[in-house]
């Protein structure tokens, strides 16, 4: 496993204390056989030994497996025979999408370097032959990678707007906090991860805005009066324009409806004729109102 040395010579260049690591395996491998009056040949004892490097960002945060590191430990494990080359993870050999604020936390689902068409794993499979299916991540593996993630967590007492829940519906324009960094939703979004770094830039529902900054605190939600618009009533018909007042939400009729819910229908908002004015609406009105 050469990954997360922990030295500041892995920091500097993760191919050099690759090979270094391996070589050293390689004399201690010879040893053994040695001790035990078994004679192990040099292309033996490498046909022994296998690699497997934690491509891009490693567990270390100043430790990155760079694509350049990968062609030089497979120059180098071709050169000598090495046994098998392998790497953790196939899932994480692409870029991070923009929506991944911060690449020095490890995902299990990127690399956390700029790729752009290459691949780890074609530079590090380069020269040798393919031994079967690779046996698939175990759950504690995966679960380690992604602690990391997992460790960052928002205080909604300095986030300057509501930290990001899965089960919440979000229209166009609610902004959020996740994982110490301010979203925007671009559309009605629910259930979408702000920060999935295998959704490309043009799906994800969600503008990345910045860092929550040092000393910030939570924005008020701007509301209206109770009665600055008509409550709604089940009864009467609204046309398109039409704006009402219901628990506290203020809604705006899309098309021409009747009997329609507007608070019960922002759970799909995009098949009910009302939409929620947002905060920035809320917050021109009332400037307007003086």
């Amino acid at each position: 496993m050469t990954m997360d040395f922990g030295g500041g010579d892995a920091a500097r260049n993760q191919a050099d204390v690759a090979i270094a690591a391996l070589r050293r395996t390689h004399d201690q491998l010879v040893a053994i056989y040695a001790d035990r009056g078994e004679s192990l040949g040099d292309r033996e004892a490498w046909a022994r030994i296998g690699a497997t490097p934690m491509i891009g960002q490693n567990d270390v945060v100043s430790e990155v497996f760079s694509l350049d590191n990968a062609r030089a430990l497979n120059e180098f494990a071709t050169e000598v025979g090495l046994g098998r080359m392998s790497m953790w993870s196939a899932n994480r050999d692409r870029t991070c999408s923009d929506a991944y604020a911060d690449v020095t936390v490890v995902s299990d689902s990127c690399s956390g370097v700029e790729q752009d068409d290459e691949s780890f794993g074609a530079i590090l499979a380069k020269g040798f032959t393919s031994s079967g299916d690779a046996p698939s991540p175990t759950p504690s593996a995966s679960a380690s990678a992604t602690a990391r993630a997992d460790q960052v967590v928002d205080d909604p007492s300095t986030s300057p707007y509501p930290v990001w829940a899965k089960e919440s519906s979000y229209p166009q324009g609610t902004r959020i906090v996740w994982r110490r960094n301010v979203y925007e939703a671009k559309w009605w979004t629910q259930g979408d991860q702000p920060d999935d770094p295998t959704v490309a830039a043009s799906d994800t529902p969600w503008r990345l805005i910045g860092p929550v900054l040092e000393g910030e605190s939570p924005s008020p939600e701007a509301t209206l009066p109770a009665d600055f618009f008509p409550t709604w009533d089940a009864a009467t018909v609204y046309d398109k324009g039409d704006e009402v007042m219901l628990d506290g939400g203020a809604y705006r009729a899309r098309w021409w409806t009747q009997g329609d819910n507007p608070a019960s229908g922002q759970v799909n908002p995009g098949t009910s004729p009302w939409e929620k004015l947002t905060s920035a609406e809320i917050t021109k009105l009332l400037k307007a109102e003086g």
